[in-house]
């Protein structure tokens, strides 16, 4: 008589959806976001298309998963720099350092996590809460710093977006080669965020 067959175990993935983000980032990272399909990360990772639609409807699902988790980094990366500032208005400095070069270690990412391709954060209720908070790190830095009177008293905001705005723009610029036009080189740019965060200093004392 023969036995009966044991009836077959389903896969077992583990956590597919932190899998598939963690695939869809690397594939991000070495190939850039036109190769960033959920169909070609399905594959990488050995499951179904199927599968992983089950976990992100649509590519702007996955795409939005990516980028939630480079924030979380990014604010990670900024509030560990601020942590060994010896001043709040040190932290500013190190802030835009940092920022400048998160950007330059994760191309790809920055411009996905700051992209058209997920303006409409409000869609995505994780992505926006974790860029509100990777945004966060500076306007409390700038109000440790008024505590500490080393800013002026204006609307603690409308400085941190000062800031914030300046070394975006300079980060932005140099990952699309435009500083190559004032002569200055994507090594360069470290050091202008140096320069830059001097002038912002003097324009951020208090009188």
């Amino acid at each position: 008589m023969k036995r009966a067959r044991a009836p077959k175990r389903p896969f077992h993935h583990g956590n597919l959806h932190e899998a598939l983000v963690e695939r869809a980032r690397a594939l991000l990272r070495s190939d850039g976001l036109a190769a960033l399909s959920l169909r070609e990360v399905a594959r990488r990772e050995g499951v179904s298309h199927a599968a992983a639609y089950r976990h992100f409807r649509a590519r702007t699902a996955l795409l939005a998963a990516v980028a939630t988790t480079g924030f979380v980094a990014l604010r990670e990366r900024l509030e560990a720099a601020v942590a060994e500032a010896r001043t709040p208005l040190d932290g500013l400095g190190v802030i835009g350092a940092s920022y400048v070069r998160f950007a330059f270690d994760e191309p790809h990412l920055f411009r996905l996590m700051y992209g058209p391709e997920l303006a409409a954060r409000a869609e995505h209720p994780a992505l926006e809460t974790a860029a509100r908070e990777a945004f966060g790190v500076v306007p409390a830095c700038v109000r440790e710093a008024q505590q500490a009177k080393q800013v002026r008293r204006e609307p603690v905001l409308e400085l941190a977006l000062i800031a914030w705005s300046l070394v975006h723009g300079i980060a932005t610029l140099a990952l699309d080669g435009q500083l190559a036009d004032a002569g200055m080189t994507a090594a360069d740019a470290e050091r202008f965020v140096e320069r830059a965060d001097r002038v912002l200093r003097r324009g951020l004392l208090p009188g």
